[in-house]
């Protein structure tokens, strides 16, 4: 699909046929093939003529890339909150974070 990002489509129609084609890559399993597959759907986006078949590939695209995003974050953050559990542990205890009583004048 990488080889598609530098293809030129020749008309309107060989351009939807293509995005046609690569919309249910968006779907796929793998984050390297959703993000090759929205590449190619926003390049392509320049040859079409058609300002809704654009906000229908918006819209199709948004949530995989919304997962993507996600994806993305969870794999670089938990790795972070495991590494440093135990510093987050000795904030708490120093602190007093979850000992500290609240008194309430009536």
């Amino acid at each position: 699909m990488d080889c598609l990002v530098h293809y030129v489509p020749s008309n309107n129609e060989e351009c939807e046929q293509i995005i046609e084609r690569i919309l249910p890559r968006l779907n796929h399993i793998n984050p390297s093939v959703v993000l090759s597959a929205i590449k190619v759907v926003v390049r392509y986006m320049d040859y079409i003529e058609t300002k809704e078949a654009i906000k229908i590939l918006c819209v199709k695209c948004s949530s995989p890339l919304g997962n993507l995003i996600n994806y993305i974050f969870y794999q670089t953050i938990s790795p972070f909150i495991i590494k440093s559990t135990r510093n987050l542990i000795y904030s708490i205890k120093k602190y007093n974070i979850f000992t500290t009583k609240v008194t309430i004048f009536t």
